[in-house]
């Protein structure tokens, strides 16, 4: 993974220029948080932290900066970035002494980026790479051309080529602007003017990257990123000028060349501007990997106003996702002791629960800059968040789960999907669902308080059919080669209950109901996934001892209830906004029984507990999808 040099800065999201707060400094759940205060993002700037969860915190990013105009900073933003990047030449005693330590650390890079450029091959290692913008005459082109990128690959240079090129002069630098055909309009071509008529230095030297796929949008797929690696021919900076994909496969070519890099965020669409890893589409499947921060990110909110309305939404979507991505980590802490950081928390909390607010729904509707700027900083807070515990727990939960299964379905049946915010958006109005009647009802029902009057049973129901309608923390494994393509996916029967959940039934006796055991689960993941089963089952080998030996006490019970309790507002408005905003209608892609199929099925995709796990193991959750289903606009 890339390192910079210092933590991160959010510069003023107002003209002015003062620092933001946003920062972390707190831990475990009621903790007092010493050191550094979240309410001043600023304080934590050159320096690391030591946070109440017992870790020291560092996010390797240099410089953060939302604000009008913010475009018009570019140049000396830049400038400022490669002054720290200059090769400082060292004195005659400095350099013999520093000879040894120099080599070793030569050696230990290339042994680094080999393992770097091994793994990125072997993800790459493409045989029929369909890329999904091709028409049929064009797909074998494309297979042959991406199989010959990915042997490409292992012959450009690794990061020591670049390293022993060391940027020694702030003079002619270049920058390489990369973009696709509409962020060239949106951005990129005023980024350029600007770069190349700016005073610093007589006007940088840009080369443009601007990468096309046609009429449809371009994918990152290890062609496009070849495109770029091809493109790069000396040191110099990589500046992406896009969103989702444009910022991944920058990402993942500063990974591989070791060069800085910095994104001019385009759309307020999702939250991976801040995060380290990227994602990949091998072989018709997503793959995730880490790849490093980005050394800055700038976002303009006169940009993000332009961006088209589905990516905003899909924005919103994606941030109001942590409401049950947070509570899914709370469960996690209550029931496994799992690592928990209370700072990683409110630097999602704060931005959501403006996002919620009132009047900041309308002001967003009416591209309000004061409501985008709130939304890109919770969205950049939230790739904080997960940079600062080092995994995607605080802001990926259930909800996701039903996001990734239905992108399997649309890559692995070559079918359209919303984009990624919009399903989790869908994600997200049924898992609210969930801890909501599990507030409403299930407590009582678990803790002996109250019965149900028929029974809670995963069978479906009689004359449903559980068959698809169609033939991207985290990756679907690819299909076998050796396997034919299918075009039909086999019917999927739900687990039957033969036990039913009644007061007089303790919660381990509901954990061991029949649709709970290995193999009822094991024939759930092949009739659901398909040729995709391969890494599922996977996941449920490994994740099998723990979930076989569940048990909760009385007294998580009631923590668990305590916390959704405190979440319910949110939980509430989420639903109300995700309804009111036609999310449905936006998601129109996906079908009822494909959605059906993602709630009651999603949870497999990934080891971690969530929720809609829990559900499944006390028999609940096919009726209470079922219950939603029927409710949804």
């Amino acid at each position: 993974m890339r390192e910079s040099k210092n933590p991160v800065g959010i510069n003023s999201d107002t003209n002015s220029g003062s620092p933001v707060s946003d920062n972390p400094g707190s831990g475990s759940p009621g903790a007092t948080p010493p050191g550094p205060d979240v309410s001043d993002f600023s304080s934590l700037l050159q320096q690391e932290f030591d946070c109440t969860c017992g870790r020291k915190h560092r996010v390797e990013v240099d410089k953060i900066i939302i604000r009008d105009k913010a475009l018009a900073d570019l140049p000396q933003l830049l400038h400022n970035q490669i002054q720290k990047t200059i090769k400082k030449e060292p004195t005659t005693n400095e350099a013999t002494k520093n000879e040894a330590t120099k080599k070793d650390a030569i050696k230990r890079e290339i042994n680094k980026n080999e393992a770097i450029k091994k793994e990125i091959i072997k993800k790459a290692a493409i045989k029929k790479e369909a890329d999904n913008i091709c028409q049929e005459s064009e797909q074998q082109k494309a297979q042959e051309n991406d199989k010959k990128s990915a042997q490409d690959l292992d012959s450009k240079p690794l990061v020591t080529s670049f390293q022993e090129k060391e940027l020694d002069s702030a003079a002619n630098q270049l920058v390489y602007l990369i973009c696709d055909d509409n962020t060239y309009q949106a951005a990129a071509r005023k980024a350029q003017k600007i770069l190349q008529q700016s005073g610093f230095m007589s006007g940088f030297k840009v080369e443009l990257i601007r990468l096309s796929s046609g009429a449809k949008p371009i994918k990152p797929t290890p062609t496009m990123l070849y495109r770029i690696l091809q493109a790069i021919s000396q040191p110099g900076w990589l500046l992406a000028c896009g969103s989702g994909t444009i910022n991944d496969l920058v990402k993942f070519a500063a990974s591989r060349t070791g060069l800085p890099s910095g994104v001019l965020a385009t759309a307020p669409s999702m939250d991976g501007y801040t995060s380290g890893v990227a994602s990949l589409v091998v072989e018709g499947v997503k793959q995730t990997t880490p790849t490093g921060t980005h050394n800055f990110i700038l976002a303009d909110p006169e940009i993000l106003a332009a961006a088209p309305e589905k990516m905003i939404l899909a924005g919103v979507g994606d941030l109001l996702g942590k409401v049950t991505s947070l509570l899914d980590w709370h469960l996690r802490r209550i029931i496994f002791d799992e690592y928990f950081c209370q700072t990683a928390e409110e630097l999602i909390r704060k931005p959501l629960e403006n996002l919620l607010a009132d009047n900041f729904t309308s002001r967003l509707s009416q591209r309000d800059p004061a409501a985008l700027r709130e939304l890109i900083r919770g969205l950049l807070n939230s790739g904080l968040a997960m940079e600062l515990v080092g995994s995607s727990s605080p802001a990926s939960g259930s909800e996701h789960h039903i996001s990734h299964f239905l992108e399997m379905l649309g890559l692995r049946d070559k079918l359209p999907m919303p984009l990624h915010g919009i399903k989790v958006g869908l994600g997200t109005y049924f898992t609210a669902g969930f801890y909501l009647r599990l507030l409403e009802e299930g407590f009582e029902i678990l803790s002996g308080e109250s019965t149900i009057e028929e029974p809670i049973t995963a069978e479906p129901k009689t004359g449903e059919s559980t068959t698809s309608e169609s033939t991207t923390e985290e990756p679907i494994a690819p299909e076998p080669k050796t396997s034919e393509p299918t075009t039909e996916e086999p019917k999927t029967p739900e687990p039957k209950a033969t036990e039913h959940k009644t007061a007089d039934t303790s919660l381990s006796e509901a954990f061991a109901g029949s649709w709970n055991s290995k193999e009822a689960r094991q024939e759930r993941i092949i009739q659901a996934y398909g040729s995709r089963q391969a890494p599922v089952l996977k996941n449920l080998q490994e994740r099998w001892p723990r979930e076989s030996s569940l048990s909760i006490s009385s007294a998580q019970l009631e923590e668990l209830k305590s916390r959704i309790a405190e979440f319910k507002p949110l939980l509430k408005k989420a639903r109300q906004y995700l309804k009111r905003n036609n999310y449905f209608e936006l998601a129109e892609e996906v079908t009822s029984e494909q959605l059906r199929q993602a709630v009651l099925h999603g949870f497999e995709i990934r080891q971690r507990f969530t929720i809609t796990t829990l559900l499944y193991q006390l028999g609940w959750l096919e009726d209470w999808t079922e219950s939603l289903l029927a409710e949804k606009p």
